[in-house]
């Protein structure tokens, strides 16, 4: 019996042919095309929201870290304090102390050195430090630009002998913020 079948399955493939699927071959790849495709993430400018990030409210931040999300509070308000002082370096190469201090505060709470309710109150002692700093230019009467080059003027720099001159001062001060000529 079942040679039968086989036999039958046999001919009527030999008298249809086999089946015509590059229609559906065509819409299977269109498909897998369509669903494996990478396509690009825009932002749209217009649709951005600026944050000002010297206007933390630490009333709200407090209030999380109140309701038992410490770690939670303290991980965002790293986030916005280890950006700051990025951009705050941007703009004044000299307060790099700031980017410091704040990588030795990470680090001994990374190490258990120091409990979530101390780094709080240290990340917030920093941030307000920060602000005072950002906020400098204003009391200098000053632009930003102006203040960046008016503390690398005056920013303590190595001793130099008395064979040293004014072009190696110059040097000293100037070399690692000038723009290298090609």
């Amino acid at each position: 019996m079942m040679s039968v079948v086989v036999r039958l399955a046999r001919r009527v493939r030999m008298e249809t042919g086999s089946p015509d699927i590059s229609g559906v071959m065509t819409d299977v790849e269109w498909l897998l095309q369509e669903s494996v495709d990478a396509t690009p993430f825009v932002i749209d400018a217009d649709e951005i929201e600026r944050v000002d990030l010297t206007q933390i409210d630490f009333d709200a931040l407090s209030a999380l870290f109140q309701s038992g999300r410490k770690s939670t509070a303290v991980a965002r308000f790293q986030a916005s304090l280890e950006l700051r002082v990025e951009l705050a370096l941007r703009v004044n190469p000299t307060r790099i102390d700031y980017a410091e201090k704040l990588r030795e505060m990470i680090d001994r709470y990374n190490q258990g050195s120091v409990n979530v309710e101390l780094f709080f109150e240290e990340l917030k002692e920093l941030s307000s430090a920060l602000t005072e700093e950002e906020q400098r230019y204003i009391r200098e009467d000053l632009t930003e630009e102006e203040l960046a080059i008016f503390d690398l003027l005056t920013k303590p720099d190595p001793e130099l002998t008395k064979t040293s001159s004014f072009t190696d001062q110059a040097q000293i001060t100037f070399a690692p913020h000038l723009p290298t000529m090609p």
